[in-house]
């Protein structure tokens, strides 16, 4: 498969917090909340895979990853299985920071923050210019996704937002290299024009749907893209994160509904 390239305004940036999930992941004990998600995605897994007949319909039914409507997931966020990791960590002077809250009728993540890309002498900082936030994890190998072909997120970027930042979507997957992680990014166009299929709208809040299919994730390995690129054919996630390292400087603010595993099936080439 053809991959995109990554954008050019902070390719060093992006290339330096591609790792920052793996890392904080590494700090990050298996638990009972682990143990819970992980048996609560394969019993969803499965009851999905029984329900669904392959004779009648041609794509599986999405799988709910996170969902902060569900009062497990922000008991994950108040048992701060949501991890944070910032230049500021090492001199930077970038800083973010994260919470649950209730709108009407949703509950979502707000991630919040402002993006420096200067870098203040007498630090350990050799570059700045980023933000992440990773998952909570799926132990015991990760959740398979196998069935489905990319993953959705319902977002709301702050109306000033909308048209410059970019976010970094990571996806760490189970892998006989321990230091590779697959990157996608947003916004982008949803879907292209069909007659037929029109793309989905923003609401009268704000919140859209973004939708990347997993061939379109880029390899990378210790926070570099690798020049063999390896499509993303079999997904068993371990845990996944958004940075924020578009080289812009200021205030940013994303809010984050719901993610889930979705199969686009013959669908696949409109996006």
């Amino acid at each position: 498969h053809n991959k995109p390239s990554a954008p050019s305004s902070s390719k060093q940036n992006l290339f330096v917090v591609m790792g920052v999930a793996d890392r904080l992941a590494r700090n990050s004990a298996t638990s009972a909340a682990a143990l819970r998600r992980y048996l609560a995605i394969k019993k969803n897994a499965a009851s999905i895979r029984m329900d669904f007949d392959y004779m009648i319909k041609d794509t599986v039914p999405p799988l709910t990853l996170f969902d902060f409507g569900r009062d497990e997931d922000v008991s994950d966020f108040e048992n701060k299985e949501w991890r944070e990791g910032n230049d500021s960590d090492i001199g930077g002077m970038s800083n973010a920071n994260i919470e649950v809250i209730s709108e009407k009728d949703t509950r979502f993540l707000r991630w919040k923050g402002v993006l420096s890309n200067n870098v203040p002498a007498n630090t350990r900082a050799v570059r700045s210019g980023y933000c992440a936030i990773q998952s909570p994890i799926f132990p015991f190998g990760g959740a398979d996704l196998n069935e489905w072909d990319a993953i959705r997120i319902k977002y709301r970027l702050e109306k000033s937002n909308e048209e410059s930042r970019r976010c970094v979507v990571n996806l760490k997957v189970q892998s006989f290299f321990p230091d590779d992680l697959y990157s996608g990014y947003f916004p982008q166009k949803t879907i292209k024009t069909h007659p037929l299929k029109p793309g989905p709208e923003k609401d009268a809040d704000g919140w859209k749907d973004v939708i990347l299919p997993f061939e379109k994730f880029m390899l990378s390995s210790r926070g570099r893209m690798k020049e063999v690129q390896m499509s993303l054919d079999s997904v068993k996630l371990e845990h996944m994160g958004f940075t924020m390292a578009d080289g812009i400087d200021g205030d940013f603010q994303l809010d984050i509904a719901n993610i889930e595993a979705i199969c686009l099936g013959d669908d696949q080439d409109l996006w």
